[in-house]
């Protein structure tokens, strides 16, 4: 299967958190085009916010992004491993329209926080 992203996903190598709608997620992924996250299921942070936009927090809740513009294009819920258990939701969200600054933030993300890219036999990619 081909793979026909536009841009690069980056594993993050810490905690990075979204926020969105006053409820938080933790970020799987991220890319100059979008990210993925996981929240638990019942709350808003896997919603389209096209008003306020999302938070991005890495490190010491330091805030690295902020009123970015998303549109959430595939959500799943992932379930526990027992009925009682809390669900979690997987989102895709892409990025609308970013701002100069705000495209440079998402690549200070990037740059201080993401793992080295991966191809499928294991070998490290280059940047």
């Amino acid at each position: 299967m081909h793979d026909r992203r536009k841009y690069q996903r980056y594993l993050l190598d810490q905690k990075c958190f979204l926020t969105n709608a006053g409820s938080v997620g933790s970020i799987v992924d991220i890319c100059m085009g979008g990210l993925s996250c996981m929240c638990p299921d019942e709350n808003k942070c896997c919603m389209d916010s096209p008003e306020k936009g999302v938070g991005i927090f890495c490190k010491t809740a330091k805030l690295l992004a902020q009123n970015l513009p998303i549109k959430v294009v595939d959500s799943t819920v992932v379930p526990g491993k027992f009925d009682n258990e809390l669900k979690f939701r997987k989102c895709h969200m892409k990025f609308n329209q970013l701002e100069h600054s705000q495209k440079n933030h998402i690549k200070e993300i990037i740059s201080s926080y993401a793992l080295p890219a991966i191809n499928e036999s294991g070998s490290i990619l280059p940047n």
